[in-house]
C-alpha cells in the first residue's frame, strides 16, 4: 500500500466529517455517496485491479486510472 494514498483518503474523510459536524448537518444522500466513493477509491487503489494492472495488464491499469480521475 502506498502510505500517501491512504493518508490522503483518510484525511479527506476526516475533514469532510469535521466540516459537516461544524455546520451541524445531519447525514444527507450526498454525504453517503461521498463516503461510498472514498471506499470505492480505496478498493480500486489497493485491490486486485491494482495488482493486475501493475503486473500484467495494460487494460486493467488504464481502467484503474479511469476510475480515479
Amino acid at each position: 500500500m502506498d502510505p500517501s494514498a491512504v493518508i490522503g483518503i483518510v484525511l479527506l474523510a476526516v475533514l469532510y466529517t469535521l466540516a459537516a459536524r461544524q455546520l451541524k448537518r445531519r447525514p444527507t444522500q450526498r454525504q453517503v455517496f461521498f463516503f461510498c466513493l472514498l471506499i470505492l477509491a480505496m478498493l480500486i487503489t489497493f485491490g486486485p485491479l491494482d495488482e493486475l494492472g501493475d503486473a500484467r495488464s495494460f487494460w486493467a491499469h488504464m481502467l484503474e486510472h479511469s476510475f480515479q480521475s
